[in-house]
């Protein structure tokens, strides 16, 4: 067993740059990949956690779903089948990544977000909500429960131009939700 706390892990300056604060969690290394998954996640044997991804919280890696770079999967959120999650990705909540799903880059998939089927998720997009997509490429969009239905095709910044902004806003929010934090605690 390791505690995420320890300097010479490297882990506790992963978890410090996910949570935006000194974080123990206890876990251990996957043997395929050797990835670090917090003690109350599961990784299946046959998944793949490359060695500076993290499975932490409640979240499951099942099947031969491949977590790799820096992506983080958190909260009650699963990525499963022969599903890909890479770059700096977050995948949290109870959002889902299954089939044969490719989210990579910047990409934040939240809420009770499903991302399946060929779908393919990069550079700032956020897939958050009540969606469930299950074809399509994405990169630089916004998705969430109170939008549009995504419909099959590609769908980029020329259709949600301010995406990146709006997603770092977005995320902010969602670190803060994570981290606990609200406005009242930041004024003092």
């Amino acid at each position: 067993m390791i505690t995420a706390e320890a300097p010479e892990t490297g882990i506790a300056r992963k978890l410090i740059t996910l949570y935006g604060k000194k974080t123990s969690v206890e876990g251990h290394y996957h043997k395929n990949g050797g990835g670090f998954i917090a003690n109350i996640a599961h990784a299946d044997e046959a998944a793949f956690v490359g060695k500076d991804a993290m499975v932490l919280e409640d979240a499951q890696v099942l099947g031969n779903a491949q977590i790799l770079d820096k992506a983080a999967i958190l909260g009650k959120a699963q990525v499963r089948d022969n599903a890909k999650v890479s770059g700096k990705v977050r995948v949290i909540e109870n959002a889902q990544v299954y089939g044969n799903a490719k989210v990579y880059d910047m990409a934040l998939v939240g809420g009770n977000a499903k991302i399946g089927g060929s779908v393919e998720a990069y550079g700032t997009v956020w897939l958050c909500g009540d969606v469930d997509v299950t074809s399509g490429k994405f990169f630089s969009y916004k998705i969430s429960s109170n939008g549009n239905s995504a419909a099959p095709g590609e769908y980029g910044a020329r259709y949600y131009l301010n995406a990146e902004k709006e997603l770092k806003k977005e995320m902010e929010k969602m670190c803060k939700k994570i981290m606990g934090l609200n406005e009242k605690d930041e004024k003092g």
